[in-house]
């Protein structure tokens, strides 16, 4: 999981146009996609190590810096949270620039308070 760092999702996440995101499903009708989606997943799924790797280690980020102590199988939920604008809209006002907001943060080592 080394190979995807902070930089590593900032860059791609970065380069995917603002009308490319989809809220509310990993991937939509019309080629629309979620943090998820963009890594390889077409469902969110109920175990941790069902996730691609590169998933796995996007929920890993948001895990450590949410301090998130629930069990572990729960914590993908941070990320979709975040993608769709779950009570995280001080992050901005669309899924792109929410995401990109908390990966700059974490690379900045601010709190998410």
């Amino acid at each position: 999981m080394e190979q995807y760092t902070v930089d590593y999702f900032i860059d791609k996440f970065s380069n995917i146009p603002d009308n490319r995101w989809a809220v509310g499903e990993c991937c939509d009708k019309k080629g629309k996609y979620c943090a998820f989606g963009y890594c390889g997943e077409e469902a969110l799924h109920p175990h941790f190590d069902l996730y691609t790797k590169e998933s796995q280690a996007l929920i890993l980020l948001f895990a450590n810096f949410f301090n998130d102590n629930k069990k572990f199988d729960d914590k993908f939920k941070l990320v979709y949270h975040v993608n769709d604008g779950w009570h995280t809209e001080r992050f901005g006002l669309s899924p792109k620039e929410r995401i990109l907001t908390v990966l700059k943060m974490i690379k900045d080592g601010k709190s998410d308070l």
